[in-house]
């Protein structure tokens, strides 16, 4: 294999790249247009959920209560309605997620150490943020009993020979202690978006050189096939580093996000996470003819897989199994593994080591088929 070579092809495809603005356009801009736009549009967590209150008792007591809800930052007041059908008529039009309705004589029976039963209506159709919403009304209303039984107690002067509540859970969240979602949709995002700038680029590198006619020239060369998938990969090895640095740096500026390992480890991670996407998208470039057709391959065996079977949107854990199995050999899912952990726990390369050894692999099959893909002679 001859440095002079690679060399020579890879400057080749520099030039070829510095002469399309949009192919630049496309490698500089797109990434942090991406991870801003879906850095920002991706939310786990729900907060300011709307809220109609139908109060029927209209005491001091049933003010209290609902007024605990929106004092959390969790629901937002967003109608007072007086009947039970203006409030299933503004869950139908889709204008609150969730309906509170407390009953009349709240507060009396609560005087009267009676048991009361308020109700929550909510809109299902998003059945994440029903569900969570659904964990909040039920925690609110908890804290609210209790601190109405200790009021009744302190009221008669009788202590308990018991602590109420006899168990306190104290929860403490590592890693991301905010539970933002950014936090953890970005480090994923820089995987999906190195995966889409270096996989769509090189896949239509060959292919260009089939309907620009210069694939000619190369088959005439002495250049060896190593030589030329190696020539061609680099200028996009450059370029897809330069925008892992520039993704963190806008990660850390506009998301506030860190690095908390290794930085030269996770240049170290990505560049070996390349050699699969590269590999991958030299493969389907000696697979097609036309750019259209390369796009759309790399598309289908690249991106696709990689956002639905790396654990990026859905948790692998939930997946049945022939998918989990599937989702063996998408190179993004142990890339996610290891950027999430440099990232967000700041572990080493003791703590992923397997994941990191599947890419060194992985990456070598896709440049060795791809050598071998890549003949010499027009077809």
């Amino acid at each position: 294999m001859e440095p002079i070579a690679i060399r020579a092809v890879a400057r080749k495809e520099l030039l070829r790249i510095r002469r399309d603005p949009r192919t630049l356009g496309f490698m500089i801009i797109f990434p942090i247009f991406m991870l801003v736009l879906y850095g920002f549009g991706i939310r786990y967590d729900v907060h300011s959920v709307s809220m109609a209150v139908l109060d029927m008792d209209q005491s001091p007591s049933s003010r209290g209560y609902v007024e605990r809800f929106f004092s959390t930052g969790y629901f937002v007041r967003t109608a007072d309605v007086s009947s039970y059908g203006q409030l299933t008529s503004l869950l139908d039009a889709g204008r609150v997620r969730l309906g509170l309705v407390v009953p009349q004589g709240f507060g009396r029976r609560l005087a009267l150490s009676e048991r009361v039963t308020v109700q929550a209506l909510l809109d299902g159709t998003d059945n994440n943020t029903a569900s969570i919403a659904l964990g909040y009304f039920n925690a609110i209303s908890r804290g609210y009993s209790v601190e109405v039984i200790l009021d009744r107690l302190r009221r008669i002067r009788y202590p308990p020979p018991f602590q109420i509540p006899a168990l306190e859970a104290e929860g403490r969240v590592w890693y991301n202690p905010g539970l933002q979602s950014a936090h953890f949709v970005v480090p994923g995002l820089i995987a999906i978006i190195m995966l889409q700038v270096g996989a769509m680029m090189t896949a239509i590198t060959i292919v260009q050189e089939k309907e620009s006619g210069s694939v000619e020239q190369l088959i005439v060369s002495p250049i060896r096939p190593s030589e030329l998938v190696i020539g061609k990969i680099l200028p996009y090895v450059l370029f897809a580093m330069v925008d892992m640095l520039l993704v963190i740096a806008v990660a850390y500026l506009v998301f506030g996000l860190p690095v908390r390992g290794s930085l030269l480890l996770l240049l170290c991670m990505a560049l070996l996470y390349l050699t699969n996407v590269l590999g991958l998208g030299v493969v389907v470039s000696t697979m097609t003819k036309t750019v259209q057709s390369a796009m759309l391959l790399a598309f289908l065996l690249t991106l696709l897989p990689s956002i639905l079977l790396s654990g990026f949107v859905f948790p692998l854990e939930n997946m049945p199994a022939v998918l989990r199995a599937m989702s063996l050999a998408v190179p993004a899912r142990y890339f996610l593994e290891i950027i999430r952990g440099i990232y967000l726990k700041g572990t080493g390369l003791g703590a992923f080591w397997p994941q990191a050894l599947f890419l060194a692999g992985f990456g070598s099959a896709m440049l060795l088929i791809s050598t071998l893909r890549l003949k010499k002679r027009l077809e």
